[in-house]
């Protein structure tokens, strides 16, 4: 029986997504997205790949198509777009969209992770640059009111008699504060330069590790190592697999489980005939690249680093 010919679908931007999705991060592909492609490309990429979605008749909820204004319209455009692709990728839909292919391939960005690392940075040079500037064009402007007094100049000091006695004199174009900083007046109602001495910082505390001692001296208990740990969850994993089946796979992956629990799956949407457990497991924080191997896990199962709820800050002033 012949293969059926998949739909084609001509956009440059969802075949560059597609195949990027799984290899960087979303906040990357953000970046290259909007830095690449224009604003019409991205809404022409996003109602494509809405319609196309609609078009399988899967129980998912789409978020709808909105037209955005303002400044940062592309932005939203791109984080719109990206939530319509982690729909598809969370629901293993892609094999079921049309195949997405590229005429011109100028239009494909050509950036490596490396590359995309050195752009993020130059950006914020740039931007810690212009505040710099922007800094040096404050200082550089003279006050009306100037906040360290007149200026000292050779003709005219402004010390007097009192800085004169001190070992230290004021030089051309030094403000007031700048020349008495680092002074105080002795008894003689005269400034003296102050020597400050430099505070050494010492250990607060030390654990001793010999195990072999001279003489009666030991410890009235042993000190447990502290063992930095790494929580990620665990999603869309079958309705049948139990906390125990989950740690004697890990362990059999040669990932050491410290703990394991039920968790709520954090999937958006699903097939409502669907259901999937998902589970917190805590494990050494040297396993953490071990657990992101996408060569230890099933296909569709999906692992996300641990979200821990932030305190909530009280309430002093009252309701109002």
């Amino acid at each position: 029986m012949a293969t059926p010919i998949p739909k084609i679908n001509i956009s440059e931007l969802l075949c560059f997504a597609k195949y990027s999705f799984a290899k960087v991060n979303v906040a990357m592909l953000k970046a290259v997205i909007t830095d690449f492609y224009s604003e019409s490309d991205i809404c022409l990429a996003k109602e494509m790949v809405h319609a196309d979605v609609s078009a399988l008749n899967v129980p998912i909820a789409l978020p709808r198509l909105l037209k955005r204004k303002g400044e940062n319209r592309a932005k939203q455009s791109v984080d719109a777009l990206v939530e319509l692709l982690q729909l598809v990728d969370e629901n293993v839909l892609w094999d079921r969209l049309p195949m997405y292919v590229v005429p011109d391939l100028s239009r494909i960005p050509t950036i490596n992770m490396d590359s995309m690392d050195v752009i993020s940075v130059a950006r914020r040079l740039d931007k810690l640059e212009s505040k710099v500037d922007s800094m040096t064009d404050v200082v550089s402007k003279p006050s009306d009111k100037m906040a360290n007094g007149p200026l000292i100049t050779s003709a005219d000091n402004m010390m007097g008699s009192a800085v004169s006695g001190s070992s230290t004199s004021p030089s051309p174009g030094m403000s007031y504060a700048a020349a008495v900083s680092g002074m105080v007046v002795n008894d003689n109602d005269q400034f003296a330069t102050v020597t400050r001495r430099k505070t050494q910082k010492t250990k607060s505390s030390v654990v001793g590790n010999k195990s072999c001692v001279v003489g009666k001296l030991k410890s009235a208990r042993p000190m447990a190592s502290v063992v930095k740990k790494f929580i990620f969850h665990l999603d869309n994993v079958g309705d049948d697999v139990s906390v125990d089946a989950v740690t004697d796979y890990l362990n059999g992956s040669d990932v050491e489980v410290l703990s394991c629990f039920s968790a709520k799956s954090w999937m958006k949407s699903r097939p409502s005939d669907t259901v999937c457990n998902a589970f917190r497991v805590c494990v050494k924080l040297t396993e953490k690249d071990r657990v992101f191997d996408q060569g230890i896990w099933p296909a569709g199962v999906i692992i996300r680093e641990w979200k821990f709820l932030k305190p909530k800050e009280p309430n002093h002033g009252g309701s109002e």
